[in-house]
Order: structure tokens, then C-alpha cells, then sequence
């Protein structure tokens, strides 16, 4: 391969996009998946700004529909076609699984296959000759890290001339760092080709570390200012998008809010940069650079997620259930621009969920056959509302998105802090503020002597308002202390499948015997064993726990969350595989009507696909009977 381009540190610091970037994004185009990485909201949504919230989606009070105050519904896509990310990276854990540029699934065995009678070229497992042949290898595992494995020439090219041919030689050194540091690599690597930075300051070059700046000299022009309001940087108060649609949306219109870091953070990133500026020889001033790229990457970067096939029943069934895993991160422009809220509105999608790769020849049954999965790309993003949204007077409704933690999976408490620790803000949303369903979800303690006859304890109560009972702390603190124990022994991925089931059955007792039967944790704990249960072969224990399972999820969630309806198909496939016909066929059907209100009644979600399958499957077996 030719060398990839020759990098230098651009000069334009403006908010709108560059000459630069125009004339790069054709350059390319040859190499990257349709649809365009530059993408634009539906006509239904604008992008919006307030200094209380700053930039945010929201419904466009412009489009007659919203003016006649009709509802959007959900299932309702708001990007017109699908994101690429600016900048991705692979997750370190599936190195060798999937494409490292596209993402895609790989052989694990390095092989070139031809298609025979097509003439064409066939899905190949290709790997970098140049990368170093390691001996080391992940997190401390046994597993070599090897060269990086691409699943076709066009995506080994793209991945040379876009990232790879700057890392190469760096891949063991690269390895050690968070994916959060080697996505921000990827930020600056695409940065440097299109002729953007974040900082301002001379472009000189240095092709050696003779030439690099000093820690010192890298930190000019960066402040390093604790954390307070005073500190927030100045173009965070006010508009930086240009567009109303979204479209052409720069890197340089992302906030990157490195001033509002705390010294300690802020030195921290900057150390990593001019180590990896000296390592690699970057351009002078990199390191000052990388730091704030750095800092835009934590507060943007969102997790790709991937479904992969698992046959049920060992694959004796005509059904094959798709799981979510996260398989790399990536840096979307348009998709940046969501607010947050733990009880959000809409949802991200990815590959063959996003609006473009929904096409009749491009979607795969759920059985696995037919489909061009080739041409879908994992990467490939879109937003779905999971909600009816409507305006109400003239104020505009936001659309908005969970950042990771929502209501009912975490304690208001906690997720208030995770936010304000990750992403810097105090979370307002409607869900921080139902106190009534918080203390409802707190009220998780069993009456020491009467049990469920007395209604449920706060932790900080110290005797059981029915009955008068005063709280044996110790014996109290003394179970609390198992459970931890418990919880930290289940957690062990090396466990053996029966010591797993037998941890987690003394576990659930320990758990019965202080708390009451809708706490989240316990839900979590029955969903386990439901899983190990199913991994042992008792598909009736299996079924059994999940039913337990789905009550905690309908007590702490919405009868209509997502949450609800994943549960719910859950225990269906449980029931399905057990051939328990009948009653799978209703929660089928349940999960279905869930399904739809949240992706809408034409949509080819693969988990709907996977419902839809059941259900022609069921159908004539229970009508039969």
C-alpha cells in the first residue's frame, strides 16, 4: 500500500466547515459506506439552543404538522438517512471477531474465500503483513494481540489511508490505552487530513522526537482550571451549529468542554497526548491538540452496537435470537447534538436498524438466510423516537436520548452523580424529579418479623411502620455484607456452570430474606439464573426464573419501556424453546404490540423479525391443539 497521507496540523479553527473538508470528503468517497457521513434531521426536527441546555433536537414548530399540533409517532426516525461516524474504533475485546475498519464479523482463521459462479469477490479475512507479531497480549490474557484483521481489501485500504497507516507500528503501544485515547487518535488523525484543529497555534512539524514540545510548552494555551462556572469556556454560551437541519455539521461545532475539567483531568489527558506526541512523532503542538480532542471524545463518543446471531437450543430450532454487544465506539456529529433524560424519548439505532439498511434485499431473516448482510454496515446510525411526541404551546419539545443510565435501572442518586461525573451537568428530567416513584423503588426492605403482611422499609427507617418492629441493624448489616460477598464471587467469568448456579441460588435466598421481590437487584439475580439454567438445559427453571425476572422489570419500568418488551420476548423464546406453544404464542404477541410502539408498525427491527418468526411458527401448532 502507498503511504497514507502526509499529516499536518490545519490552521482553520473557524465553526463551519472547511474548504478542506469539502474537497477530503470527495477524495474518500470511494471508500466509504453509503450513506454519507454527513447526515440531516427529518423535516419534523431542528436543532435548537438555549443557554440553559445548550444545543439540543427538538420538534421543528415550523412544519405544519406540529403546527396543527398532530403527533409524531414512535417509531418515527429523525435522521433523513443514516450516520457514518466521523472517527470508530474496535473494542480491544473483539480484535480478531470483527472488521477493525467496518466492524463487520471475520473468520477467525486468516483465509481468502472466492464465491464460485458469481465472479465476483467474496467475503475475505485479510491481516496487516506490516503490524508487529506479538507475543502479548489483552488486559493480561493469554490471548495474542496479532496484526489487525480486515474483512476485504477496500476496508484494508480505507483503514491504511485513514487511520492504520499512522498506528501500525504502534499497535502494542496503542493496546495499553483506554478506547477512549486511541478514539480520540482516530479524531485527530481525520482532523489532521481535513485541515481542522481545536487549537489555535503555529502549524511546524517535527518527523522525530528531537523536535517535540516539552510538557510545559504543550500545555500553553491550555488552562488549567478547576472545576466552576466561572472556568467554562466561552463558546459554550452560545450557538456554535450553523445549520437549523444539521446538515454539513463540523467537529469543531462539538463541545469539548476541557476548561470545565478539573486541573488533576486536565494534566492527566495532556500527559497522554505528548507521550503519544513524542512516541509517534507527531506534528509539533499535537499534544495540545489530542488533550482537548480527548476530552470531545468523552463527552460525544457513543457505543456501536452490533447484534450477533445465537442459535437457540443449540440450533435445533428454525429460530436464531440476535443479542446486543458493543463492539467498537465511535464520534457522530449530528448524533451529538441529543440531550439527555433517564425516562428519554428516543433511541439510538445501529446497522440493520437504521432507517437506509432497511431495504427488502439487504435484511436477513431472522433464521440467518437470504439476506445481504454484506452490504448492511454495523456502523451506520439513526435515532428512532419510542415515544408519541407532540408540542404543546409554543414551546418546542425535545427529543432526547439516555446517555447509559435511566430510571429504574439506577438510583436517582447515583445516576444524578454518573452524569455530573461523566458529563459534567445535573440531570433535570422528568424521572430525577418523580420523587413518588424514587421512594416507591427505595421502599425495598422486608419487615424483619412479618415480611410482606408489613408494607416495605426504607433503608433509613428504624422500625416497620405497620407493625412497630424495631430494625436488628446487625443482623441487617450482617446479610448485607453476604450479599456484596455473593454479588463480587458471581461476577467471576472463569466460574464452572454448576459452581455459577450454585453461588447465584445462595445468593437469591440471601436476597429473599432481606428485600422484597420487585428490587431491581433481585430482578437482575433471577435473570442469571435464568440464563444459566437455560445454558444447563432446564429450559423449565429457565422459565420459571425468568417470569420472576419480568415482574421486577414491569414494578420498576413502564408497561409500554423498551425495557418491558425486551423481558418480554425474553420469556417468550424461553416458552418457545420449551414447547410450551400456547403461552408463548401470547407473550409473542405481547412483545410484538411492544415491539411496535416503540420502533413503529413497519419496521423490520430484528428482534421484531425474530417475533414475527415465532408467531408463523406458533400459530397453526395452537390452533391445531
Amino acid at each position: 500500500l502507498d503511504p497514507p497521507p502526509k499529516l499536518t496540523l490545519g490552521t482553520s479553527t473557524a465553526t463551519t466547515t472547511t474548504t478542506a473538508q469539502q474537497g477530503k470528503a470527495g477524495t474518500d468517497k470511494k471508500f466509504l459506506s453509503s450513506p454519507s457521513i454527513h447526515s440531516k434531521l427529518d423535516a419534523h426536527f431542528r436543532i435548537g439552543f438555549s443557554m440553559a441546555y445548550g444545543h439540543s433536537i427538538e420538534l421543528n414548530m415550523e412544519t405544519q404538522t406540529i403546527k396543527d399540533g398532530n403527533a409524531l409517532d414512535s417509531g418515527t426516525y429523525i435522521f433523513d438517512h443514516d450516520e457514518m461516524p466521523y472517527a470508530s474504533v474496535i473494542d480491544r475485546e473483539w480484535r480478531g471477531k470483527v472488521c477493525e475498519e467496518c466492524l463487520r464479523p471475520v473468520s477467525p482463521s486468516p483465509t481468502i474465500e472466492t464465491k464460485t459462479g458469481s465472479g465476483g469477490e467474496g467475503p475475505m479475512l485479510l491481516e496487516c503483513s506490516s503490524c508487529p507479531r506479538s507475543t502479548g497480549s489483552i488486559n493480561g490474557g493469554g490471548t495474542p494481540l496479532g496484526p489487525a484483521k480486515f474483512c476485504s481489501r477496500t476496508c484494508l485500504e480505507q483503514a491504511w489511508r485513514s487511520w492504520h497507516g499512522y498506528e501500525c507500528k504502534f499497535v502494542e503501544e496503542l493496546d495499553q490505552f483506554e478506547q477512549d485515547t486511541r478514539l480520540a487518535l482516530r479524531v485527530f488523525w481525520r482532523n489532521c487530513r481535513e485541515g481542522v484543529r481545536l487549537v489555535s497555534g503555529d502549524t511546524a512539524e517535527s518527523t522525530t522526537t528531537t523536535n517535540v514540545d516539552t510538557l510545559s510548552s504543550a500545555t500553553s494555551g491550555l488552562s488549567l482550571n478547576n472545576n466552576s462556572s466561572s472556568n467554562i469556556d466561552a463558546a459554550n454560551r452560545k450557538p456554535r451549529v450553523q445549520t437549523k437541519d444539521g446538515s454539513r455539521i463540523s467537529i469543531l461545532e462539538l463541545y469539548h468542554n476541557f476548561d470545565r475539567l478539573t486541573s488533576k483531568t486536565q494534566m492527566a489527558l495532556l500527559v497522554k497526548a505528548h507521550y503519544l506526541q513524542e512516541l509517534m512523532g507527531l506534528p509539533k503542538n499535537a499534544a495540545r491538540e489530542l488533550a482537548q480532542i480527548q476530552a470531545l471524545v468523552q463527552f460525544n463518543s457513543f457505543a456501536i452496537k452490533s447484534k450477533i446471531s445465537e442459535a437457540l437450543d443449540g440450533g435445533s430450532l428454525p429460530i436464531e435470537h440476535l443479542k446486543d454487544f458493543a463492539v467498537g465506539s465511535g464520534v457522530y456529529l449530528l448524533a451529538s447534538m441529543f440531550n439527555h433524560s433517564c425516562a428519554p424519548n428516543a433511541m439510538v439505532v445501529f446497522g440493520r436498524q437504521a432507517k437506509a439498511s432497511l431495504r427488502d434485499d439487504q435484511v436477513s431473516s431472522a433464521g440467518g438466510g437470504g439476506g445481504k448482510e454484506k452490504d448492511v454496515d454495523p456502523r451506520v446510525m439513526n435515532v428512532l423516537t419510542s415515544k408519541n411526541l407532540k408540542a404543546y404551546g409554543s414551546v418546542p419539545a425535545q427529543v432526547e436520548i439516555s446517555y447509559g443510565p435511566t430510571g429504574g435501572r439506577m438510583a436517582t442518586e447515583e445516576r444524578k452523580e454518573c452524569l455530573q461525573q461523566v458529563y459534567l451537568f445535573e440531570c433535570n428530567c422528568s424521572a430525577c424529579n418523580d420523587r413518588y416513584a424514587e421512594t416507591f423503588r427505595k421502599r425495598v426492605f422486608k419487615c424483619q418479623k412479618n415480611g410482606y403482611a408489613c408494607r416495605p422499609m426504607l433503608e433509613d427507617e428504624e422500625e416497620c411502620l405497620t407493625c412497630g418492629e424495631k430494625v436488628d441493624y446487625n443482623a441487617r448489616n450482617k446479610m448485607m455484607k453476604l450479599i456484596a460477598q455473593l454479588l463480587g464471587e458471581t461476577s467471576n467469568p472463569t466460574l464452572t456452570l454448576p459452581r455459577r448456579l450454585t453461588l447465584l441460588k445462595t445468593l437469591e435466598v440471601s436476597q429473599t430474606r432481606l428485600f422484597v421481590d420487585t428490587y431491581t437487584i433481585y430482578g437482575h439475580v433471577c435473570d442469571q439464573l435464568a440464563m444459566v439454567y437455560t445454558q444447563s438445559g432446564d429450559l423449565g427453571q429457565a422459565v420459571q426464573w425468568c417470569r420472576k425476572a419480568l415482574k421486577v422489570v414491569m414494578v420498576n419500568f413502564p408497561h409500554d419501556s423498551i425495557e418491558v418488551a425486551q423481558e418480554t420476548l425474553k420469556l417468550a423464546g424461553l416458552l418457545f424453546n420449551n414447547q410450551q406453544h400456547k403461552e408463548a404464542l401470547k407473550h409473542v404477541k405481547a412483545a410484538i404490540v411492544l415491539y411496535r410502539g416503540h420502533y413503529g408498525a413497519e419496521s423490520k427491527h430484528p428482534d421484531l423479525l425474530e417475533l414475527y418468526q415465532m408467531e408463523q411458527f406458533l400459530k397453526p401448532i395452537v390452533n391445531a391443539s
